[in-house]
């Protein structure tokens, strides 16, 4: 878990550094990395969760812990979405204040190099990039903040945790 939320959080800052004239291998390759960081870490919490629940408290435990990763993805693509957006709208009026932000928005970002000319086109595009920075500054704090979360977790051999250790907690070492 603590391997898994630092490598986001350095993917998430390799992909901060994406910009207009980044090639596809940097898209690409970030992309896949955080993939890879985010696949190491996300079943970490209910394994270690099952590990150290009583018996009767498993059900519980893992449905908590699946809510709040359900949640917490839903949460936060809707903030990363509205400080996009916000973004994007600030940058559009100050890059290319003759283009409608309501426009850009509605002809998204697949068609506007049909819909604007190449006067505008790279003030568009811009500010789409503008409104990315933004989520990933986003993502480098909450992988951040997962990467302290981390280490709040005890730390324990999973494989050595016997039923009887499960309803005693004396045993856990929370050494880091």
């Amino acid at each position: 878990m603590v391997i898994g939320s630092i490598l986001t959080t350095v993917s998430a800052g390799l992909t901060y550094t994406l910009s207009t004239e980044s090639n596809n291998g940097q898209w690409i390759g970030y992309q896949v990395f955080a993939g890879l960081a985010i696949g190491i870490c996300f079943q970490a919490p209910i394994m270690a969760a099952q590990a150290l629940a009583k018996d009767e408290d498993i059900p519980t435990t893992t449905a908590l812990i699946m809510f709040f990763q359900t949640a917490g993805g839903a949460l936060s693509v809707s903030a990363a979405q509205t400080a996009f957006s916000n973004e994007m709208i600030k940058s559009l009026l100050e890059n290319v204040p003759t283009v409608n932000p309501a426009q850009v928005i509605a002809v998204g970002a697949t068609e506007i190099r049909e819909i604007f000319g190449s006067e505008e086109l790279s003030g568009i595009i811009q500010a789409y990039m503008d409104g990315l920075k933004v989520i990933f500054i986003f993502i480098i704090a909450m992988s951040g903040a997962a990467t302290a979360a981390s280490f709040a977790m005890p730390w324990i051999n999973i494989k050595k945790v016997t039923k009887s250790e499960n309803s005693r907690s004396s045993n856990i070492n929370f050494g880091v």
